[in-house]
């Protein structure tokens, strides 16, 4: 539901920080910035090297 408007890599830090609390992570400073340079890194290597687009949402500019 958060990838249309928001773009995957919002939507996938979003997840991928909710998994990590979910599995038992309690580090709030540490696990959202992991979280989006995973999201990130995830959205440059199927947008980029696998040619498979992803919706950027509002940093469809910036990235």
């Amino acid at each position: 539901m958060l990838i249309e408007p928001l773009g995957f890599p919002v939507a996938g830090a979003l997840l991928f920080w909710g998994a990590a609390y979910a599995l038992g992570s309690r580090s709030f400073h540490r696990d959202p910035l992991i979280a989006a340079v995973l999201s990130l890194v995830t959205y440059a290597v199927f947008n980029n090297l696998l040619g498979v687009p992803l919706p950027g949402g509002p940093l469809m500019g910036v990235l």
